[in-house]
Parts: C-alpha cells; structure tokens; sequence
C-alpha cells in the first residue's frame, strides 16, 4: 500500500501523526485526484461510514486537528453540488457503466457517497461551530496555556492546542508536556504518557502520569482535590508533584506549603491520610494501605516550568496615537524614579510604587510594570486627585495575567475608599454575582461606594500570559467594555452628574476591604495605562487595539 494512503488512514481512524506528516498529506489530497479517490475507495472499503455517521466522527476530528483549508469558506454556502459535479465529472472521464463495470461503478459511487457523506457532516459541523454558544451556558473550566511537541493517544477525542478552552473529559498524551489554566487558579502541568480527567473545577483524577500542581492559597481556593485509582492530595494551597505508576501506587513531593494525602479503600473513601510536608516525599500505596516515605529525588518529579509573558507587539505609533487622543493622563512605565512613575502627558501627575513592583522589559524598548502579589503587597496609585468625571469617561490599558485569580486591575477610588469604577478579572464564583469565571468586570457606581452598582461582564474569557487591549467607559448613557478592540459588553447606566475626586489605583481592590484579606492583587503586568475625560469612539478603540498588537483576535 502506498505510504501516504497508510497514514492518512492511519490518521482517519484516530492514530498519531505528527504535525508535519499532516500538512504533507494534506498538500497531495489537495493535488492528486488520484489520490483523493483512492481514499475514499479504501474508506468505503474499510466501512468508515459508520464513523462519518458518529456523533463525533473522527473524520472531523482529523479535519480540525489539521485546520485543513481543503475546502474554502467561500466555497461552504454551495459546496455540496460543486463537489458532487466535480466528483461525479471525475468518475465520468474515469469509468463508464456498462456490462462488466456495474461492480466498479457501483464501489465508485458508494466511495462518491462517503467523501458527500463526510463533506456534508464537515459542513454542518463549520457552520456549527460558526455559531458562537454564550459563555454562560457552556461548561468550561480553564484553558491551555502552552503545548510542547504533544502526540495524543488515539483513544482521546479531545486534542486541545495554545489557548483552547478546556470542558469537563479525557486528555491522554502519549507524549509531550502540555500546562493547564483552571479558572479557579489552579494550575497544572502534565507530562506523557498520562491520562488525566478534568471532572470539575474542584476535582481532577489522574490514572496515570506524572503532573506538577500549583494550587493558590487557601485564602483564594478552599477546596481542590486530585485524586488517583488509589490516592487522593487535597491541597492546602502549595505546589507539589504527583506520580502515579499503573499499579496504582502514588508518588508526592511537596515543593512549597503542605498537602493532605489520603490512602483510598476499595471503596473509594479516606482509609489513612497525613499532612505531606515540603521536601518530604511519600508514597502512597494502596495494596497495603499504606502512607509511608519514600527517598525519591526531586529530578523524578515533574518541576513546574517558568512559563513568560508572550511579547507585547506594540507599534512605536501606539504612544504617539494615545498622546492625540487626548488623555487626562497617561502612563507608560519606562521613566522611574524615586519610586514614582513618570506621566507621559505634560502637567499630569505621577503613578507613586508601593511595595514592590518590578519594571520589565516586555518587547522592543518597551517596560511594563509587574506585579507579584507573593512579594510585599504591591499596587501604584497617584499621588493626587483626580477631579473626576462629570459625564463620560474613559480607561484604557494592556495586560498580561499569570494566572486566573480575582484581580483589579484599574480602579477610580475616592479618599473614602468607595469605587467610582473598576475593571477586574474573575476566577473563582462569588456569592452574590453571576457569572463565569475567567471573564472580565467592570463596575460602575454612582454616586461611589463599596458595592452595588452596575456591572458588565465580558462574554469571552482572557488568556494567561497573553496581552489584552482594555477600555472601560461610560459614553452615551452606557457603559462599554472592548477587550481588544471589540465591543465585549455594553449596558445602559446613570451618568456622574458631579465630579467626585478620585485616586488612579492599579493593581490593588482598594485600601480597607473587607475582609481585610480581600485586596485582589494582581499577579501579572500593566502597561500603557490611559485615563480620559471623554469617551472614545469605536475606531479609535479599534485603532489602538491594533497599533497594540491585540486587535483582530
């Protein structure tokens, strides 16, 4: 049999290719007829009908982990009759019914049938998924953030890439490492050959594979388990790796805090558990039901990896472009001194650091500040009021988060501590707001306080590591969110009829929350932070977002 045939159907039928041998195939589908009529002639034969017919065929499974542009967009409106034409003129030049063909021709349009079967099934399937679902009725409960050279076990319908949403189910690697965002900030890293089940937010199984786990204090995440055929780690907000060999048995080392490790019955209850200290591996053993130490080194273990900031892609027209447009004040970063954060608009006053805030280099001549919440509570904030708004207004910013947790990213504080108004990221569910985590919150209140308000929740979450372009405003008696360069949510709401003076607060919820605890700080970069006393209209927001590198996602 021909080598590409063999692979092709090899990769029909679920098998692992890598990347390259797809794209190969995919270019002599797209130039030898031959070839094309051959496989659904070998198709037909080896009764993959059935599977087109699937609820999840894996023919559109190959289709999507190839992104094949086979078939154009602007061909699917009217792909069926071209496609049977084209099919049936190259049967035609090809074969004739007659006496001692009714055999050939009749295998010929069986094969015809299959390529319209799954053309039609690849069809309704695009314009499927064309059709945006609202965030809040689709079960998702993190993203991937990084792959590294992953070949999937067959058996796993799901292949998620850089920046797919993650749902409830099965990923199975054969090989590779890939690292995983949960929206409760929950962080995992997976190594192959591993088999994980993503069953909640809260829970994660593991049949087998090595993972490293990174899992926020206790104080943002209370209940997180990972759980094996006969182990389970509740967290008690720590990182730690978790082996689990095919017999079952389990292997933990704590790299930061403290883990409980439970030995599981056949029933699947608590049979023994204790607290696995930092450095202090054990190994959990469920034939003998058993926790007991273990000397393993810390190299057998999965070592969570420092994953950086994608570079932010910002045009030397971006500043120049913000500059015009006018802002109250505007702060880019890249001038710091005595502790202050120098504003690129003349007259305008500076952002003052408190804690410790890194200045970084985030592309080409461009610094961006960074925040880790881990080090010394830090936030900036400016030095004087604001006057403050009287009508409309507007904020614009980039950032980059390392992880899901709730964060405010820029706020409008008055000297009472009350919001004028925020923009935050979500993670876990609150009490008292519905939505999804991993979105975006802008708040405002009018007159300020400390709740209430109108609030405006993105429909689409944002990426970890990732820039996004933001601007929060209120024009027009409505409030509006673009998250790069797109209107994300929009909903009517009372002007300011006076001015209220207002602090620029970055990074920070506020100054005395309550509870104390509950300050939102952010774990990640801001840069390019602008604020208004005018609203922007959607194609300077549309401009920016691109000269930014964010728009057009």
């Amino acid at each position: 049999m021909d080598a590409d045939l063999r692979d092709l159907l090899m990769a029909w039928g679920g098998g692992p290719l890598e990347d390259a041998r797809y794209e190969a195939l995919l270019a002599r589908l797209r130039s030898d007829a031959a070839f094309r009529r051959e496989c659904a002639r070998q198709i037909h034969m080896l009764g993959m009908l059935k599977v087109v017919q699937a609820p999840s065929p894996r023919w559109l499974r190959l289709e999507e982990e190839l992104r094949s542009d086979l078939l154009q967009e602007e061909a699917c409106a009217s792909a069926a009759p071209g496609v049977e034409q084209r099919v049936m003129e190259a049967l035609e030049r090809t074969a004739t019914p007659g006496r001692g063909k009714g055999l050939e021709w009749m295998a010929a349009l069986a094969a015809v049938g299959v390529v319209l079967a799954a053309v039609g099934a690849w069809m309704i399937w695009r314009q499927t998924s064309a059709a945006v679902v609202p965030l809040h009725l689709r079960e998702t409960l993190g993203v991937v953030v990084q792959t590294e050279r992953v070949i999937w076990d067959p058996s796993t319908e799901f292949r998620p890439r850089q920046d797919d949403l993650l749902e409830p189910g099965w990923l199975r690697l054969r090989s590779g490492r890939i690292s995983l965002a949960l929206f409760n900030g929950v962080r995992l890293h997976v190594v192959g050959p591993a088999a994980i089940q993503l069953r909640s937010l809260s829970h994660v199984y593991c049949e087998s594979g090595r993972l490293a786990v990174h899992v926020p204090p206790q104080s943002e995440i209370t209940d997180f388990t990972i759980a094996s055929p006969g182990a389970a780690i509740r967290d008690l907000g720590t990182e730690f790796g978790f082996n689990v060999s095919p017999d079952g048995s389990a292997e933990v080392m704590v790299f930061r805090g403290a883990a409980e490790a439970s030995v599981l019955a056949p029933n699947g209850t608590t049979l023994r558990s204790e607290v696995v200290e930092e450095r202090a591996p054990v190994r959990v053993v469920p034939g003998r039901g058993v926790i007991e130490p273990a000397a393993l080194p810390p190299e057998r273990f999965v070592q969570p990896p420092r994953v950086e900031a994608r570079p932010l892609r910002l045009s030397a027209d971006y500043a120049r472009a913000v500059q015009q447009a006018a802002p109250w004040s505007y702060w880019r970063f890249d001038q710091v001194t005595a502790g202050r954060v120098a504003n690129a608009m003349e007259g305008g006053p500076p952002l003052r650091v408190f804690g410790t805030v890194a200045f970084r280099e985030v592309g080409p001549g461009n610094r961006a500040a960074f925040l880790d919440p881990r080090v010394n509570e830090p936030y900036l904030q400016t030095e004087t009021l604001w006057a403050g708004p009287t009508g409309e207004y507007a904020l614009e910013f980039l950032f980059s988060s390392e992880q899901y947790k709730n964060s405010a990213l820029v706020g409008l504080l008055t000297p009472e501590d009350h919001h004028l108004a925020l923009v935050e990221l979500t993670a876990r569910d609150p009490e008292h707001l519905v939505h999804k985590p991993g979105t975006l919150r802008y708040v405002q209140r009018v007159p300020p306080a400390t709740y209430g308000g109108v609030n405006l929740f993105s429909t689409r979450v944002f990426f970890p590591y990732r820039w996004h372009h933001i601007v929060a405003q209120y024009r027009a008696g409505r409030m509006e969110m673009y998250i790069d360069g797109v209107l994300a949510a929009a909903a009517p709401a009372d002007a300011p009829q006076q001015s209220f003076p207002c602090h620029v607060l970055l990074g920070w919820l506020r100054h005395r929350p309550n509870p104390p605890e509950d300050v939102r700080s952010l774990a990640g970069y801001l840069d390019e932070v602008a604020v208004y006393g005018r609203a922007l209209d959607p194609a300077t927001i549309a401009t920016h977002a691109a000269l930014a590198g964010c728009g057009g996602e």
